[in-house]
């Protein structure tokens, strides 16, 4: 028994002996396993990122052109439409409907009345830099306007852009109101819904600017009035309701504003202009066309003239003492009363007056003054309320 137990007792001495060696080795690997982690953690922040994937190569103005004509069914266009196109040897300057500047860059795009032209409108026709027209009017086109067209700097020299007449839907981009070399904007006729954004009022150098019979509502935006240099302006059989925007320029050649009847005037209208109005080249007399500072006065007959004096009459010579009669002649005849003076002409009656011209009444929602001898509904200018002493009786 007494060696049995003193076995144990060194048994249990030898274990609270190794019992802080163990834990010794225990910290070291929790230390050590520690630090490998953070060489792992720093390894991997040294390391680099893996490459993003490369950016899809710009394509050609000439491989943008054979993009359009894949997507536009070329295929199916006349065969006139599509001579040349996609043939390398001459580039894409020779193609049908295409033109080049001096620097060989696609400056016109001309594929108007194209019979067969279908399908969309590729974004990457935008890239073209270098276009100034884009006349791709009466086609098949359907879809919607890129956006990419006047966004990001883009198509900054286009000055036409004439897409009317086709099946393009959907809104119109703000992009387009931030071409700032646009001067022709032609979307009549076509499956455009929604409003018109007040940025169209960045258009400086617009001049024309048709989207009659679209599909578009609202309001007309006031910054309409912007547009110093627009001479053509057609809204009419859209959605639009409301006021005619104030000082909306008065040098509007063509114009069609009234959307039957649901456009007011502004309040006050506008101020009747300070030129006069020019007579069109249509062979009407100037006079028609009276400045507004000074109309013309109405005609006056002529003054009477004054009657002329009748000359004196000469008096008749001393006639002869007469014979003493003789038995045989018969007495002498007795003189003959002398002729009554000439009777002076009549004055020349005056010119009849030229017929007044009763008075127009220019309605609030304004008027549009059409030439009478037109065929066409193309109206010569507006009219508002004031601007009374400009009119004639020209027009209907």
């Amino acid at each position: 028994m007494a060696t049995t137990e003193v076995r144990q007792l060194r048994f249990s001495s030898a274990q609270q002996r190794h019992r802080p060696a163990r834990a010794h080795v225990h910290l070291k690997l929790l230390l050590a396993l520690a630090g490998s982690a953070r060489s792992a953690a720093a390894n991997t922040s040294a390391s680099p990122a893996p490459a993003a994937a490369p950016a899809p190569p710009l394509l050609s103005e000439c491989e943008q052109l054979a993009a359009f004509f894949w997507s536009a069914a070329g295929p199916q266009w006349s065969a006139s439409s599509r001579r040349q196109w996609l043939d390398a040897e001459h580039g894409c300057c020779g193609w049908e409907g295409v033109g080049c500047n001096r620097d060989d860059e696609v400056s016109h795009i001309d594929l108007s009345r194209t019979t067969g032209l279908a399908g969309h409108l590729p974004p990457g026709l935008a890239q073209l830099s270098a276009l100034e027209e884009l006349r791709l009017h009466r086609t098949e086109l359907s879809g919607t306007i890129p956006a990419s067209f006047g966004s990001a700097g883009t198509l900054q020299n286009l000055r036409e852009l004439k897409l009317g007449r086709s099946q393009l839907s959907g809104t119109i981009p703000h992009g387009l109101f931030h071409l700032s070399a646009l001067e022709n904007l032609y979307l009549k006729r076509s499956e455009l819904s929604g409003t018109l954004a007040p940025e169209v009022g960045m258009l400086a150098r617009l001049e024309s600017f048709d989207i009659e019979k679209a599909r578009l509502s609202g309001t007309l935006p006031q910054q309409l009035a912007n547009l110093g240099k627009l001479t053509r302006f057609t809204v009419k059989e859209n959605g639009f309701h409301g006021h005619v925007p104030e000082a909306l320029n008065h040098g509007l050649k063509r114009c069609s504003l009234t959307d039957k009847a649901k456009l007011q005037s502004p309040s006050p209208p506008p101020h009747p202009p300070s030129r006069p109005w020019a007579a069109p080249a249509t062979g009407w007399p100037a006079w028609l066309f009276p400045p507004p500072s000074a109309p013309r006065p109405p005609l006056q007959p002529p003054p009477p003239l004054p009657p002329s004096p009748s000359p004196p009459l000469p008096s008749p010579p001393p006639s002869p003492s007469p014979l003493p009669p003789s038995p045989s002649l018969p007495p002498p005849l007795p003189p003959s009363p002398s002729p009554p003076p000439p009777v002076p002409p009549p004055p020349p009656s005056a010119p009849p007056a030229h017929p007044p011209s009763p008075p127009l009444r220019i309605p609030e929602a304004g008027i549009a003054i059409l030439p009478g001898n037109s065929r066409s509904n193309e109206p010569l200018f507006c009219l508002w309320p004031g601007d009374e002493a400009i009119t004639s009786s020209v027009g209907r």
